[in-house]
């Protein structure tokens, strides 16, 4: 954009094209997507390790009442 510069500093405004993220390549979304779901199970898996821990520690602790 061109301006002059005899009427002081040119405020420019953003059009909305110029504040849109640029559109990523479809793969590249299916890609992240997978990532995203991959990082989900990961978190899934290790709450599910955790609570499976604290279930065995439990079943044990109960299991001693009967020794």
């Amino acid at each position: 954009m061109d301006a002059h510069l005899l009427g002081g500093e040119v405020k420019v405004e953003k059009t909305e094209e110029q504040t849109i993220t640029p559109r990523l390549e479809p793969a590249a979304l299916e890609v992240r997507a997978e990532n995203e779901r991959m990082a989900k199970l990961e978190e899934e898996v290790e709450t599910l390790r955790l609570e499976l821990g604290e279930l065995k520690q439990q079943f044990l602790e109960f299991k001693k009442q009967f020794e």
